[in-house]
Formats: structure tokens, C-alpha cells, sequence
């Protein structure tokens, strides 16, 4: 079972050995909940798809909708590397997309991607509608919130944390490169309810 809290949000850690737990859950306030969890083999190694869930609003009991593969180019979690960049999901503001952090197979580049949410809770890949990250130097987004009144959600990877935009019309998401805030030693960060401030819990 999983609590939802008043943001709407519940997290939970991963086996660092199997990866068979769930990475995080993005609950959108009332019906469905995503978790990025169950390695799957892809062809440059393994992979973790988005489950996808709807729940009673009687008893909270959840029922497992079926599982969505990520599109060809792009990775989830690689849980055979050990690599725990990358495993990140968020629902922007109006809960009319959900935004996965992706390793992109074959470029060498790390992304946002986008999927937008059915009434049934499905899931849909917007083709064209991912952020490239702009740091070259990235490994990955180690986790991804998003601002709970506007079009905006922020990520942080070994660098910097980096603000996105997300177009709501189309589900297009956009990065800033130049308004990248130093992230070493970040390891989460959170945008209070009134979206009026960024936290960063950083080691000493």
C-alpha cells in the first residue's frame, strides 16, 4: 500500500542489489500513480519501464493497470549497471503529463521525456517533446519535482540543478542553460506548496 501525502507525492527507495523495488511514485491528486520499477532486458542493457496504477478512492487499494515501456532511444533506471542517475519521474502541475528522467541509447546524451496521461491512465510518449539536458557532462538526472502551481518542474544531476519549462498545451519540454545552480553534493531537493521556493539538501 502507499500513503499519499498532502502534495500528492510518495517516494520510495530502491534495492540497490535485485532493483526490484520502486524507484519513485508520482501520485496525481485523486485517481492514478506511476512507478518506475521491474527491470526489463532493452538492447543495450536493463531497463525500467512505468507501471501504471488507479486507485479506489474508498478502500486506497491500488490496481495495476499494465506496464509501459520506454520509447526505443531512451533508458530508465539501468539497473544492471548499478547506475541510479536517470530514475526519476514527476506529474507537472495539472496532472496532464508525466515527465521520466532518460539516458538516450546510441547519443550519449541525457534527457526529460514526456508522456501525457489519459483519462484511463495511460500513458502516451510525446514524440519530439523531451529537454535535452545541457550540461555535456551530465550522467543523468538523479531526480526531477515539479513546481505544484505552474509550468515548471526543476531536476538536479551531478552538476547543476536545472530548471524545465513544460509547455502545456503540447506536453514540450524545454531546459534552461542559464539558470543552472552548482548541485555537488545535492542529493534531494523539493519546491515548497506555494511554489514560491527551491530546497536543496546538500552534504557537508
Amino acid at each position: 500500500a502507499l500513503v499519499v501525502g498532502t502534495t500528492a507525492s510518495v517516494q520510495a527507495a530502491v534495492n540497490s542489489v535485485t532493483g526490484a523495488a520502486t524507484v519513485l511514485v508520482s501520485v496525481p491528486v485523486g485517481r492514478y500513480g506511476f512507478a518506475l520499477s521491474q527491470p526489463v532486458s532493452v538492447a543495450n542493457g536493463s531497463s525500467s519501464g512505468i507501471s501504471r496504477y488507479a486507485f479506489d478512492p474508498k478502500t486506497g487499494r491500488a490496481a495495476n493497470l499494465g506496464f509501459t515501456l520506454p520509447p526505443l532511444s531512451s533508458n530508465y533506471c539501468d539497473f544492471g549497471e548499478g547506475v541510479f542517475s536517470d530514475c526519476a519521474i514527476a506529474i507537472e502541475s495539472t496532472g496532464k503529463y508525466l515527465l521520466a528522467a532518460s539516458a538516450n541509447l546510441g547519443n550519449g546524451t541525457n534527457s526529460l521525456d514526456a508522456y501525457a496521461i489519459g483519462s484511463d491512465g495511460s500513458l502516451s510518449y510525446i514524440s519530439g517533446g523531451s529537454a535535452v539536458l545541457p550540461d555535456s557532462g551530465s550522467t543523468g538526472l538523479v531526480q526531477v519535482v515539479a513546481d505544484p502551481v505552474a509550468n515548471f518542474l526543476f531536476g538536479f544531476d551531478n552538476n547543476d540543478i536545472i530548471p524545465f519549462s513544460i509547455n502545456l498545451s503540447t506536453g514540450v519540454v524545454s531546459a534552461s542553460s542559464t539558470q543552472l545552480i552548482p548541485a555537488q553534493g545535492v542529493y534531494d531537493i523539493l519546491v515548497d506548496p506555494l511554489g514560491r521556493f527551491l530546497y536543496a539538501v546538500q552534504a557537508q
